[in-house]
């Protein structure tokens, strides 16, 4: 009798929990109509795009504000590829065939100097890293000349650096080391494993090799984070062409 009454009171308790959990959920929906592509965390608010537009969405009111870009002669095909946040909050924009834009404290976007004129009338994909309110990092694979390039902009100052496979993402650790995704690895190209994590100290370059047996090539690096271990986590899509997956990947670099 005494293990019956006990299994009513442990099955109770499941139960007890279950819609405990089920009751605490929310779900909800937001801005619907709208195909959201990129996401940036602004502490009380979020930077969101659907590629064309960007919105200032509000976590408490639940407001979304639109900001266009009137001011600027924006190509017909321009798409935005990537947002960052500063600091202090404001947005900084990746734009294809246009550059980066950036906002001010007043609310008014202003274009970062371009690195090039003909690489900026064809930009393609543009990634975005912000180091702190006045140091930008982008990575940038021109249309025409087929070149990655990873661009640091401070103040008025623009250092470029070319790249020969391209940047797939942009990290910064603890440290204000700049980390660095590529693709690397081709089909026909004949080599023993992956250079595809470079890591850059503001003098230094270091990149770290990765065997081929983590998966099929091409290697590219989507996104990267850090613990406080010294551990650096990576999505890593491998195989393009062969029905590629996306693996959880960890570096133990401490």
């Amino acid at each position: 009798m005494k293990r019956i009454i006990l299994l009513h009171w442990f099955i109770g308790l499941l139960v007890s929990v279950s819609a405990q959990n089920t009751t605490n959920s929310e779900w909800a929906t937001y801005l619907k109509g709208y195909e959201i592509t990129d996401i940036a965390d602004a502490c009380s608010h979020l930077w969101l795009s659907n590629g064309k537009d960007l919105f200032k969405f509000d976590k408490n009111t639940k407001f979304d504000d639109y900001s266009d870009f009137d001011e600027f002669d924006m190509s017909p095909n321009y798409l935005i590829t990537s947002i960052a946040c500063s600091e202090d909050g404001l947005p900084c924009i990746g734009v294809t065939y246009v550059g980066i834009l950036k906002m001010n404290a007043d609310g008014k976007w202003v274009l970062l100097p371009p690195v090039n004129e003909q690489q900026l009338q064809n930009w393609g994909n543009v990634i975005l890293l912000l180091s702190d309110n006045d140091l930008v990092w982008t990575a940038i694979f021109s249309l025409v000349v087929q070149q990655p390039i990873l661009v640091k902009y401070q103040a008025n100052d623009v250092t470029t650096f070319i790249f020969e496979s391209p940047i797939s993402s942009l990290a910064k650790d603890k440290y204000a080391n700049i980390w660095i995704g590529k693709w690397d690895g081709g089909y026909f190209e004949e080599h023993d494993h992956y250079e595809s994590l470079v890591k850059y100290d503001g003098e230094n370059w270091t990149t770290f090799s990765s065997p081929l047996e983590l998966g099929p090539p091409p290697m590219r690096i989507q996104e990267i984070t850090f613990t406080e271990a010294g551990n650096i986590w990576m999505v890593v899509y491998f195989g393009l062409l062969d029905n590629g997956e996306n693996k959880l990947i960890k570096f133990d670099y401490s």
